[in-house]
């Protein structure tokens, strides 16, 4: 028998991340197809409107990932941005969201009720799904991110006036700039990190 019952653990974590990576290409997949359905459509109007919302505030896209991660994956490229040795990630940031929910149970309770039964574990049920799953993420988030990391989120949008979380941080370091589209995609919500245009 070769090495004892470590190699059958590792193997199957390896084919577990390796079913998941399978199935988050699918996942893009199946987001192309839609897009490349969907024409010029709901999609393309708020792009427009988008585009003119960020205009006068000098910004224009940057593409993300569309994988459940989005939020995480925006808010990270935010973080790092000019440094290029930046570690950031989203599982980094979806930490960071997850440990400030825990730590602000109260703050953060009567949110998760509005949306989900009482039970026992629901705060930690829901701060797991944040910390370990490719569930996307909203304004509860934002607003844990924003506390976490000590600076202001900024999230623009084609049909809402530009959305400030944490503007008491505002002294701490540029804004986090981000895109939230509603027709982005067929398949749903979408966030992009959002750079100064050239």
């Amino acid at each position: 028998g070769g090495g004892g019952g470590g190699g059958k653990k590792g193997s199957k974590a390896a084919r577990a991340r390796q079913r998941k990576e399978e199935e988050e290409r699918e996942r893009e997949r199946r987001i192309g197809e839609t897009r490349a359905k969907a024409g010029p459509s709901l999609r393309e109007e708020e792009l427009k409107r988008l585009s003119a919302a960020l205009a006068p505030h000098e910004l224009r896209l940057h593409e993300i990932a569309a994988d459940g991660h989005c939020l995480y994956r925006s808010i990270a490229h935010q973080l790092a941005a000019g440094d290029e040795a930046s570690a950031l990630d989203f599982r980094h940031c979806r930490r960071l969201a997850a440990e400030y929910i825990r730590s602000h149970a109260d703050d953060f309770l009567p949110f998760l009720l509005a949306e989900h039964d009482f039970s026992d574990g629901l705060l930690e049920s829901y701060c797991s799904q944040v910390e370990l799953s490719s569930e996307w993420g909203g304004q509860l988030e934002i607003t844990a991110i924003a506390h976490a990391s000590r600076r202001c989120i900024a999230v623009h949008s084609a049909d809402a006036p530009l959305l400030l979380t944490g503007a008491e941080y505002e002294g701490n370091g540029p804004r986090l700039q981000l895109a939230y589209h509603r027709h982005y995609y067929g398949l749903g919500e979408h966030y992009n990190a959002l750079v100064p245009a050239d």
